[in-house]
């Protein structure tokens, strides 16, 4: 049977109406089932509330890319608030992220939904943009559009009813003990404080597997840095995610 032809509307998570939201959770537990079926998914009023969530500091745009009633696949992008604390280190960058179910795939949905993203970042005047997936077919998407793979991190997951929270505590005090405090921050660490904290790192590294990733932006004087505190010992997990950046091109073409 032949499929209705794809178009790309807004997906405005305030005003979006039933039938459209029942889509697209359509579409996001089939790639939940596809890629990780073992993990749990919020709820469809979970994720409803979460997206409606209005953010301090970060601005998100969506679009679903829809085949006849449903949503083929989403976009999601977002990008500094103006007038945020750092917003200057952020102007140039833009993240986006998204997926086309596997019944939707090789028909052009995802370099529809990406000019999208074009149109915005020349309305906006972002010039890089960054990407990420877990999943072969999102990384061969990544080189079809011609991104750059940047990094690579990985994920180690932990169930917390399971976790030794005895040890967990033991650690938290044996640091205590070293004259560190333990200081909580929302977003981002503050650029003052990582500036004090990097003459350290060399020697934090010896002892713990602290830095997952790590990458530097044209710009930037200081490296975004990707925490973990995981033992050098323990074994690496399955999950990888790698990341590409592009530069914003003249134009996209859909495949």
């Amino acid at each position: 049977m032949t499929k209705p032809p794809l178009h790309i509307t807004p997906f405005d998570p305030h005003s979006a109406s039933d039938e459209l939201w029942a889509a697209f959770n359509d579409t996001r537990r089939a790639l939940a089932a596809e890629f990780w079926r073992d993990e749990p998914i919020l709820s469809d009023a979970e994720i409803r509330q979460e997206i409606q969530r209005i953010d301090p500091l970060w601005e998100f745009r969506r679009w679903v890319a829809m085949e006849g009633s449903e949503v083929a696949g989403y976009f999601r992008v977002a990008f500094r608030r103006p007038n945020t604390p750092n917003a200057p280190d952020h102007a140039r960058f833009l993240w986006a992220g998204g997926g086309v179910r596997a019944s939707s795939r090789r028909r052009g949905a995802g370099s529809l939904l990406l000019r999208e993203v074009h149109r915005l970042m020349h309305t906006l005047d972002k010039t890089v943009l960054t990407m990420s997936s877990q999943a072969e077919p999102g990384h061969g998407f990544l080189r079809h559009v011609g991104a750059v793979e940047k990094h690579r991190t990985v994920e180690q997951r932990a169930v917390f009813a399971e976790l030794d929270w005895s040890r967990l505590r033991q650690w938290e005090d044996a640091v205590a003990a070293h004259d560190v405090i333990w200081e909580r921050h929302a977003d981002r660490v503050p650029r003052d404080v990582l500036l004090t904290l990097l003459p350290t790192l060399p020697s934090a590294g010896r002892s713990t597997a602290m830095i997952n990733g790590m990458r530097r932006w044209s710009g930037s004087a200081v490296p975004i840095i990707w925490w973990c505190s995981a033992h050098p010992t323990a074994p690496l997990p399955a999950s990888v995610r790698r990341a590409g950046t592009r530069e914003r091109p003249a134009s996209f073409a859909s495949n």
